[in-house]
């Protein structure tokens, strides 16, 4: 399995002018689509508001994502994620859902499921959903 990552493309960090990382995203992405793969896991920046460039990854990435997973602070961040980028996350983890008041919280505020990823029971529930999402390009059990 490749790995590949934006140092690949010539940049060390992506706080650059966004067509500079526009060109190097474009040649990432070929390098990626060289590999032929079934599945790419992208991560977009650590903190999508600031100078990483993640709108311009995510305008050209969000039409093709299946499963979208939100790492958040805490549930106004989830809310601010959503309103600023458009986008509807498939599930939330991260620091919200350390515990069951953060986990309802973000659940009645986005309307996404939340999952504390460190439990063997939100593991469980991820696999589940992951492979309702990915039916068709995972192999059979």
């Amino acid at each position: 399995d490749a790995v590949l990552d934006f140092v690949d493309a010539g940049l060390p960090s992506t706080i650059v002018p966004v067509q500079q990382y526009r060109h190097s995203l474009k040649i990432l992405l070929s390098m990626i689509s060289q590999q032929n793969p079934d599945i790419v896991v992208a991560e977009a920046g650590a903190s999508p508001l600031e100078e990483y460039n993640d709108a311009a990854i995510l305008s050209v990435l969000a039409q093709q994502a299946r499963f979208v997973v939100l790492c958040a602070s805490d549930a106004y961040a989830v809310v601010g994620i959503e309103e600023a980028f458009g986008i509807k996350p498939t599930i939330i983890t991260g620091i919200v859902t350390a515990t069951s008041a953060g986990i309802e919280l973000v659940e009645k505020l986005s309307d996404v499921p939340a999952l504390n990823l460190c439990t063997d029971k939100s593991i469980a529930e991820l696999e589940l959903l992951l492979r309702a999402f990915l039916k068709d390009v995972l192999p059979p059990d």
